[in-house]
């Protein structure tokens, strides 16, 4: 009801006020003030699924209800959200965490940054693993938890891996638990191990990495590093491992996806670099 006044569509709110056009005006409204196509398709779910109980209740003609049934829902973009970023921004970041001297858990968040580059890993899976019993250090893998309880191994370059160890021996210290874990009152270690990080606390961490980075760069870097979320790193994990010639299935493989298709909206498609490559084929030919 109160949607509905509020919005100029009168006493439409009663089940057999319920037309085609009403809904449809309630729709373009939600469409106009900015509401993503699945929020749109889920406030006309329940508005058919009034319209059937009106029908039901004998409130609405049946001519009534079988045209409001034939609302078509919206179709969705399959385009993710995010973007891929270049290597090398992702790297200027994580070196200008080391430099901040004055953070007690930069290698602690330097080295969550670089897990997720290297690996591809989510949220959830950085998170949730443990030492010693997802660190494999005589075969130098991580043993990844992901979607669905399925399991796959993840493997960091030399130099990657061995500041992994030298977090866990010299800072973290070996005491069973969570490997990335909560510092507080600015401690130089974590207080305790038996407590990780949440997912909400990686997003803030890349945040702060992201801000900091972008102060000390004062305004010299693009303008899309301010927005690097998790999401951001797995898709330029992908890209990445893609320009370095992995296949479609390799990387899915890589990333834990269970369709090949998702695997495809990750990578970032160079479309400009297309158009030069065939430009330059045609230029050759004549």
């Amino acid at each position: 009801r109160d949607f509905c006044l509020s919005r100029g569509l009168g006493d439409v709110y009663k089940r057999q006020d319920l037309k085609v056009a009403t809904i449809n005006s309630v729709l373009a409204i939600l469409r106009d003030q900015g509401y993503k196509p699945s929020s749109r398709n889920a406030y006309l779910t329940v508005l058919k699924s009034t319209a059937r109980e009106a029908w039901v209740l004998k409130q609405m003609d049946l001519d009534d209800y079988e045209r409001i049934k034939l609302i078509k829902r919206f179709k969705q973009s399959t385009e993710l959200s995010g973007s891929a970023h270049d290597f090398t921004i992702l790297m200027d970041i994580v070196e200008s965490i080391d430099n901040d001297l004055e953070r007690p858990t930069r290698k602690r968040d330097a080295l969550i940054l670089l897990l997720m580059i290297f690996t591809g890993m989510r949220r959830k899976e950085i998170v949730q693993v443990k030492v010693p019993d997802h660190i494999f250090f005589e075969q130098k893998d991580i043993y990844i938890t992901g979607k669905g309880n399925k399991y796959r191994f993840g493997r960091l370059p030399e130099p990657i891996w061995d500041r992994l160890v030298e977090y866990i021996f010299n800072e973290r210290q070996q005491d069973p638990g969570f490997l990335f874990c909560p510092y507080w009152n600015k401690r130089s270690q974590p207080k305790s191990v038996d407590k990780g990080l949440d997912v909400s606390s990686v997003n803030r961490i890349i945040d702060r990495c992201v801000k900091h980075y972008a102060v000390t760069r004062e305004a010299n870097f693009p303008d899309e590093v301010f927005k690097i979320t998790p999401h951001d790193i797995r898709r330029s994990f992908a890209t990445i491992m893609e320009k370095e010639g992995l296949t479609l299935r390799e990387i899915q493989i890589l990333l834990d996806h269970a369709n090949l298709s998702t695997t495809e909206r990750y990578v970032h498609d160079n479309k400009e670099g297309y158009r030069g490559k065939a430009c330059l084929l045609y230029t050759s030919d004549a």
